[in-house]
C-alpha cells in the first residue's frame, strides 16, 4: 500500500520512477498478465472437475454453467484488455500504470472467489446426497473436517445457510470483476478520453446497460440461492454483459477509431513487436 501511495503521489513529481526504476517491458507484461488469468481461471475448471459427480439434472446444469461461464469470463477479459504496448496502462502514464496494478489485484483475488463460488455450487449437491442417504461418514468429511474439537455433532451451518453463503459470494465476487474490468479499461483509456465518451448519448446508453449488468448480478441471492439457478442466471449475465462490451466497443470505435490501432488482421490475442527492420537501412545495405 505505501509503495502504490508512492507511485501515485511523489514519483512522477521528483522523478523518482526514472532514477530508481527498471524501465519496464509491456510486451512482456500483457502476455504474463494474460498467462496468470488462464491460470486463475484454469484453476476454477480444475476445483470444479474434481467434485464428486452427483447424477442429478441440477448438478449438471450447475456444472455446465460453471464450464461454460468460466470460458466466457476468459473472452470478456481479453476483449478489455489492449493486445498492443502502445494502449496499455503502464505505457500511458505512471499512475495509470499504478492503478493497472492495484485493479489488477482484486480483480484476480475476485476470480478466485468466482472459482471457489463454483466449487461449493457442486458441494452443496454433494452434502444433500449425503444428508439424503444418511452417509453420515461422508457429511462429516466434507462439512465437520474443518470444525474445532466438539462439533462432531452437528454442522455449523444448514443446507439453506450454506446455499444462501455460496451464493452471496458468488454475487459479490462477479460484480466485483465486472467493476474491475471496467476500471481498467479506464486506466488503458485515461480519464478525459472516457469522459469524453460517457458524455455522449452513445456513452450513456452503454453505461446504463453495465450498471443494470452489474446491479442485477450483485442481487441475484436475493431472488433465489438454487445453486443452478444461480449459476444460470449468472451466464445469462455475463453474455449480457459480453453484448454490452461489443456495443460499447462499437461506439467506442466509430467516436475515437479501433481502440487497438491494430489493421493486421492478426488475431485479437496476439501482440507482435513494435520494433521491425528500418526500410532505409535495409535500402542503404543494398545499394552498398
Amino acid at each position: 500500500v505505501f509503495y502504490l501511495f508512492r507511485s501515485y503521489f511523489f514519483e512522477k513529481k521528483f522523478g523518482w520512477h526514472k532514477k530508481y526504476n527498471v524501465p519496464m517491458n509491456i510486451e512482456f507484461l500483457i502476455h504474463r498478465y494474460g498467462e496468470l488469468v488462464m491460470l486463475l481461471l484454469g484453476e476454477s475448471v480444475l476445483s470444479i472437475l474434481i467434485v464428486s459427480s452427483i447424477n442429478t439434472v441440477e448438478y449438471h446444469v450447475t456444472f455446465y454453467a460453471a464450464i461454460v461461464s468460466i470460458v466466457l469470463l476468459q473472452y470478456s477479459h481479453y476483449k478489455y484488455q489492449p493486445h498492443s504496448p502502445r494502449e496499455h496502462a503502464c505505457r500511458r502514464s505512471l499512475r495509470g500504470s499504478v492503478t493497472h496494478y492495484a485493479i489488477m489485484i482484486v480483480y484476480c483475488h475476485a476470480l478466485v472467489a468466482v472459482g471457489t463460488a463454483y466449487k461449493m455450487f457442486l458441494s452443496t449437491y454433494e452434502v444433500e446426497a449425503s444428508l439424503k442417504n444418511k452417509d453420515l461418514r461422508h457429511l462429516v468429511t466434507t462439512l465437520m473436517s474443518r470444525n474445532l474439537a466438539g462439533a462432531a455433532d452437528k454442522t455449523k451451518f444448514t443446507t439453506f445457510e450454506h446455499k444462501a453463503a455460496t451464493a452471496n459470494l458468488f454475487c459479490i465476487s462477479m460484480a466485483i470483476v465486472w467493476l474491475c474490468l471496467e476500471f481498467m479499461w479506464i486506466s488503458h483509456v485515461g480519464r478525459a478520453k472516457y469522459w469524453a465518451f460517457v458524455t455522449t448519448k452513445q456513452g450513456i446508453f452503454c453505461d446504463v446497460l453495465r450498471t443494470i449488468g452489474v446491479f442485477l448480478m450483485g442481487t441475484i441471492s436475493y431472488y433465489t440461492v438454487e445453486p443452478e439457478w444461480v449459476t444460470l442466471i449468472g451466464l445469462l449475465g455475463i453474455c449480457f454483459e459480453i453484448v454490452t462490451t461489443v456495443i460499447t466497443r462499437y461506439f467506442w470505435d466509430k467516436q475515437f477509431g479501433d481502440f487497438e490501432d491494430d489493421d493486421d488482421g492478426h488475431w485479437p490475442n496476439v501482440t507482435e513487436p513494435d520494433s521491425v527492420p528500418n526500410e532505409h537501412v535495409d535500402e542503404h545495405d543494398d545499394q552498398a
